[in-house]
């Protein structure tokens, strides 16, 4: 899909606005081809949160929260806690 700069600033916005009503989401970073490229497949969305929750039902929770935006382009969502270094995810990420 073929997004311009300011597609893709319109659509950060209304990723991190309604990821902010979730109280436990502290921060979130978007990373991978939605960044780099004119033509992404989806939006990589780490969602750095400090719920005691499990991950699955947390990233159920941030689908559901933010279908509107997975019916324009696909999401793949990932909820991390905070200081989360180990991961492997984290070197795309970063």
């Amino acid at each position: 899909m073929q997004l311009s700069h300011a597609e893709k600033e319109t659509i950060k916005k209304e990723l991190a606005e309604s990821l902010s009503d979730a109280p436990e989401v502290v921060k979130v970073v978007v990373f991978g081809s939605f960044v780099s490229a004119e033509d992404p497949n989806d939006i990589d969305v780490a969602v750095f949160q400090n719920s005691d929750q499990p991950y699955l039902p947390l990233a159920m929770k941030y689908r559901k929260i933010t279908r509107a935006i997975a019916n324009k382009i696909a999401l793949d969502i990932l909820p991390l806690k905070p200081g989360a270094r180990d991961s492997i995810m984290m070197d795309a990420i970063a």
